[in-house]
């Protein structure tokens, strides 16, 4: 990671945007006490992780007091990748919003958390960087204040051995999956041992079992066909039955039929006599019917002269009131002109009134335009009452005429004798229809007489078969108990067999069942056996590259170089010497081994070991530096993703000239192994060697 711009807008002293650029290997940052330096320098960890790691409180916490939104950018590269991280704060809803852009396309954001776990796979987390690449002021997660526990996870973090945990926590889940595996591989075998035990037993059975049931199938054909025989005689007798029943019913069906043909006999003989006694009056009827042609004609007369009269008063009355609409037309139009009249001669009377006989005068246009219409008007209304009269004598000469009402009274009186003589024609016409009936009522008795012979007779046979039928089944009798036995003895035997199947089906099931599970324990033997070796392996990885395998013994060679690294920065920083070594584990006061990685510093002079605290505030400066700057060369040297920049605030402020300058150098150094140092201080003259020297001053970035 190769930083390469800082941007800071609203945070701590910073009010206004501002931008740094990072041009050279080594960058001093220097200005008074408040100005900003230490915001500046934080402002690439807060962009990352969230937090200025030595200030209290939240990141909303360091907005400045007149702003309510903040922001942080950063550039770096990696890999040969550009990157650029971006936070927006706002303090007043506490919320933000985060963005990770890889050659300016984002992906990671806008959301914190998914953001957080995006840069801490690129770059790791943020204990792995305070204790490495970012050293505060103040020491915040220095790897000498942390516990021996957590420096020990911060080395394998740095030697990337969480993938062999990764591979030793799948073997082992793994094999967990292959031991529960097993042992269910296991209780099943042993289940179908047990099942696979008696087969000869069963086979002995069986065949005991087909022995009984052949025997029983043979009695079961012989009474089937004892049955068969009762069977085939006693349909016979139900056939005899069902023929016997549709005899009887065609007896019943046989008298019906005699009944109802006496009944037809009766009534035909009595529509006879009818028509016979009607036919008597046939005389009197004819001379009704004569009356009533002669009657008919007359009204016919009578309504074709009444018709005429009704046609000819019709149109005379038709006639006088087309007349009388046209009269009472004219008289509206004789009105209409009458007004017109009178209106132009009282406009006319106006020129005798005022004297005057101009008729340019245009107060009497309207006078003079009517007296000269006038004479038109009094013509027009001459003529109109000339019309009208005409009109009035052509009304007067059209007369409607009335019926007579002694022909109204004639042709009443015959039409109500018509009607009288109209129920007499129709007995006459049913008379004449009985004639014609007559010949069909005298066929029909005698064919019906013919039917009822023959009808008795069909009903003499019908009684004699019946008699025959009712003898034979008498003689019969019994055949459905025996019938009854036979199906019972037949029902026992077959029940017995169904029995016997089952329990041949069931010791069949069994033995198939003990044959399988037999060819199934014989599968999962070698099941068995390859879940155990594959459980074996399994554990055998899980082992291997878990903490008490490989893990322990990478650490402990990776040791070396991190201890020769901290002798040399150790010794180009600090006058006296001393020894510093990493231990990985301790003995306990009860006496067991304890995973740790505890750093020990032995001073050469005296041979004595001591803890870093135990230390004056410059040598224990010193020594810290060194640890962290040799953990940050270690950690790029070993980790896929490489810091190439290497931050350092305040460093030398417990230190004289002499270990301040030797620190400086040391630093410079790094860029050996650093592509660019970033570092803040107080003194200018430490700011001399920096290839670029950036000046900060209330909140903004001088040069």
């Amino acid at each position: 990671m190769l930083i390469q711009e800082i941007h800071v807008d609203g945070i701590g002293p910073y009010t206004n945007p501002q931008t740094l650029t990072l041009e050279g290997n080594l960058v001093g940052i220097y200005g008074r006490n408040g100005a900003g330096k230490t915001f500046l320098l934080e402002a690439t960890f807060a962009t990352l992780y969230g937090n200025f790691p030595s200030r209290k409180g939240t990141i909303y916490d360091q907005i400045n007091d007149n702003l309510t939104k903040g922001e942080l950018s950063i550039k770096f590269s990696l890999n040969g990748e550009l990157y650029q991280a971006k936070r927006v704060i706002d303090k007043k809803s506490k919320k933000q919003l985060c963005t990770l852009s890889k050659n300016g396309s984002p992906i990671a954001g806008p959301k914190t958390a998914e953001y957080l776990n995006a840069i801490r796979t690129l770059l790791g987390t943020e204990e792995t960087v305070l204790a490495s690449t970012f050293s505060t002021d103040d020491f915040t997660g220095d790897l000498t204040l942390l516990p021996g526990s957590k420096r020990k996870e911060l080395l394998a973090e740095w030697l990337e051995l969480e993938h062999y945990q990764t591979l030793s926590d799948a073997a082992k889940e793994k094999a967990r999956g292959l031991e529960s595996s097993l042992a269910e591989a296991r209780a099943r075998l042993e289940i179908l041992l047990e099942r696979a035990e008696g087969t000869e037993s069963l086979r002995e059975h069986i065949r005991a079992l087909k022995g009984e049931i052949n025997t029983i199938r043979k009695e079961i054909e012989s009474w089937e066909s004892e049955k068969d025989k009762i069977e085939r005689k006693l349909a016979a007798l139900n056939e005899k039955r069902k023929t016997l029943e549709q005899l009887k019913q065609r007896r019943e069906t046989i008298n019906e039929e005699l009944l109802m043909l006496r009944e037809r006999y009766r009534k035909l003989c009595d529509d006879r006599r009818k028509i016979l006694s009607i036919m008597k009056e046939k005389p009197y009827l004819l001379k009704k019917m004569a009356e009533h042609k002669e009657i008919s004609e007359l009204v016919d007369q009578l309504e074709q002269k009444v018709n005429a009269m009704l046609e000819k008063r019709e149109k005379a009355q038709k006639e006088k009131d087309s007349l009388t609409k046209k009269l009472h037309e004219v008289e509206k139009e004789i009105a209409r002109i009458s007004s017109k009249l009178a209106a132009a001669k009282r406009e006319s009377e106006t020129i005798d009134r005022v004297r005057c006989n101009r008729r340019d005068c245009p107060f009497l246009q309207s006078a003079w335009a009517a007296r000269e219409v006038l004479p038109s008007l009094t013509k027009r209304l001459k003529a109109k009452e000339e019309l009208a009269e005409k009109i009035r004598e052509k009304i007067a000469s059209v007369s409607v005429c009335e019926i007579p009402r002694g022909v109204a009274i004639q042709l009443a009186s015959l039409k109500k004798r018509k009607q009288e003589l109209n129920e007499e024609v129709l007995r006459l016409t049913r008379l004449e229809e009985a004639e014609k009936r007559l010949a069909y009522f005298e066929a029909e008795i005698r064919a019906t007489v013919e039917s009822g012979k023959r009808k008795k007779d069909e009903l003499k046979r019908t009684l004699q078969q019946i008699e025959e039928i009712e003898l034979e089944l008498k003689d019969h009798e019994g055949g459905e108990e025996v019938l009854s036995v036979v199906r019972l003895k037949l029902d026992s035997l077959r029940s017995s067999l169904q029995d016997k199947n089952m329990s041949l089906g069931d010791l069949t099931r069994r033995l198939e069942e003990a044959e399988k599970a037999r060819e199934e324990a014989e599968k999962l033997r070698e099941k068995v056996e390859r879940l155990r070796e594959d459980f074996e392996d399994y554990s055998f990885i899980c082992e291997m590259f878990g903490k008490c395998g490989i893990q322990p013994l990478l650490m402990e060679a990776s040791l070396p170089r991190l201890e020769q690294l901290t002798q040399q920065f150790l010794s180009s920083i600090c006058e006296r010497q001393f020894n510093v070594t990493f231990k990985t584990t301790k003995e306990t006061k009860s006496g067991k081994i304890q995973e740790t990685l505890d750093i020990v510093v032995t001073d050469l002079e005296t041979g004595t070991k001591r803890d870093i605290a135990n230390f004056s505030g410059g040598e224990k400066t010193l020594i810290r530096q060194a640890i962290r700057m040799a953990s940050a060369v270690f950690r790029s040297e070993v980790h896929k993703n490489r810091w190439d920049t290497f931050f350092c605030d305040e460093s030398f402020g417990k230190l004289d000239e002499v270990n301040a300058r030797q620190l400086l150098s040391a630093m410079k150094a790094l860029t050996n192994y650093f592509k660019k140092v970033v570092y803040i201080s107080h003194e200018r003259e430490l700011i001399e060697i920096a290839s670029q020297k950036v000046l900060v001053e209330n909140g903004k970035i001088a040069r």
